[in-house]
């Protein structure tokens, strides 16, 4: 399967620059309006998204076609407000927002184990804001990011979540295997990796599960981590809700006593696949996986 997404957030770097000037010192819903007129252009400049985001109204939440079509756009909407958020936290200015998390306390009770542990998130709603709330954490976290992003908005990243007392590191998926042994060399010293796992690029091996009643592909290497290593796994995710505020949830995912490595690897998949479309028909204008992982 060829890829149709290269892992890196659109714009030049001097619409970013102004974004990240901007935001620092006003509040992002200033910059919302705009998104009436950038959204048709975005739609008609990016084929493959807006197809991607069709499908997925048209083909597996069953819209009617007029539907969909509506739903594609306020689709697009949501996820320019979430871009905004998201530059608003890089640049510094998070004290506009209001994070409310539920079941966190599964989330604090690992964080209190000597052992690493596993957030596996997607690309839904709005994870990074739930670092905002990972603050009071005792382990160092290890976020995984595709290594296309440009230095500019990799920094800012980094220097938005460091803080004195709260170390982030940053593991870029890269060309060849080493972001692997970084995994694993984190999982080994006790700390926490966080990832995304509803995309793979090509030559990642992957596992089919029961998504939507069809059967789509996600990636099993962070799973296979999970079950080979030992270590807990975390289902967490931050939805936008009314203006400035966001909900975050956290479920375990379990791995099954009994069984092949492969087939605890597909147990832990599955898991996630069910507790992804649980959120997802939730909050549907909230999914942002502009690729087609499924064949339909």
């Amino acid at each position: 399967m060829k890829a149709e997404w290269h892992g890196k957030t659109k714009g030049r770097n001097w619409g970013q620059r102004f974004l990240f000037s901007f935001l620092r010192r006003h509040n992002c819903r200033v910059l919302y309006p705009f998104l009436y007129v950038v959204v048709p252009f975005y739609i008609l400049f990016n084929p493959i998204d807006a197809r991607s985001s069709y499908r997925f109204y048209r083909h597996m939440m069953h819209m009617d076609r007029a539907k969909s079509l509506r739903y594609m756009r306020r689709n697009f909407m949501t996820f320019g407000r979430v871009i905004i958020d998201k530059f608003a936290l890089w640049a510094g200015n998070t004290t506009q927002f209001d994070i409310h998390f539920e079941n966190e306390e599964l989330f604090t009770q690992l964080t209190h184990s000597e052992k690493g542990f596993i957030v596996a998130s997607a690309h839904i709603g709005n994870f990074e804001m739930a670092a905002t709330t990972m603050q009071h954490c005792r382990k160092p976290i290890n976020i995984i990011f595709w290594g296309n992003e440009s230095d500019l908005i990799t920094k800012r990243r980094l220097d938005s979540f460091n803080k004195e007392d709260f170390h982030v590191n940053i593991i870029q998926i890269r060309d060849g295997l080493s972001y692997i042994f970084d995994i694993k060399e984190a999982l080994s010293k006790g700390e926490i990796v966080i990832t995304n796992c509803d995309r793979f690029a090509d030559g990642q091996r992957h596992a089919k599960a029961r998504f939507f009643g069809t059967e789509a592909c996600f990636p099993t290497g962070i799973f296979h981590i999970a079950v080979t290593l030992g270590v807990p796994m975390l289902f967490i995710s931050t939805m936008k809700g009314q203006a400035n505020s966001y909900i975050g949830s956290v479920a375990p995912l379990d791995t099954p006593e009994n069984g092949t490595t492969t087939e605890k690897t597909h147990a832990l998949v599955q898991q996630y696949a069910t507790l992804l479309e649980t959120e997802v028909r939730k909050q549907p204008l909230q999914w942002f996986n502009f690729y087609n992982f499924t064949k339909i």
